[in-house]
């Protein structure tokens, strides 16, 4: 069974539901870089203290780690057991964007980032394949012999993966 596994993927492609349903499911902390990253909505925590922390979690014994976080990737790649790389569609990435924009503002303004989008965000997540595919497929070959990858690219994959994971 996997000790740590980390989830990567374009922003709405599902990274942080799917770490809580593993999490849940097989029973391994869970840590979001977004949590970590953002204080609040505008601010965040200093390049160094986020590397230390994150450095301090990869090194733990077991994990579920979400989140991209590019310059970091290779650090989370050292000792994962599993990569999960949610290889969605901008399209529907783009649509969950909104639709949790939507719901943090309407239906939960108490919790959750962000109540805004900015253009700059928008045009990350519509590009987010053509920038950082590439780059993904080459860690995945240079890497393939230390962890395992599953690439999901519909939903449905995706709940054919959980559902089997532990033989359920």
């Amino acid at each position: 069974m996997y000790k740590r596994i980390m989830i990567i993927g374009s922003p709405g492609s599902g990274k942080s539901t799917l770490g809580h349903k593993l999490h849940n499911k097989i029973d391994l902390p869970l840590y979001h870089l977004d949590e970590i990253q953002w204080i609040n909505n505008k601010e965040t925590i200093d390049s160094k203290l986020f590397e230390k922390t994150l450095n301090e979690l990869v090194e733990r014994d077991e994990w579920i780690i979400d989140g991209n976080y590019n310059r970091t990737i290779e650090v989370r790649l050292k000792r994962a057991d599993l990569v999960i790389w949610l290889n969605y569609s901008r399209t529907i990435c783009m649509f969950r964007i909104f639709k949790r924009l939507f719901q943090s503002i309407f239906i939960n303004p108490q919790g959750g980032n962000p109540k805004t989008i900015s253009l700059e965000f928008i045009k990350f997540v519509w590009n987010f394949k053509d920038t950082y595919e590439k780059r993904l497929f080459d860690l995945k070959d240079k890497n393939s012999d230390k962890n395992e990858w599953i690439i999901l690219n519909y939903k449905h994959e995706t709940k054919l993966f959980y559902d089997k994971l532990n033989g359920s």
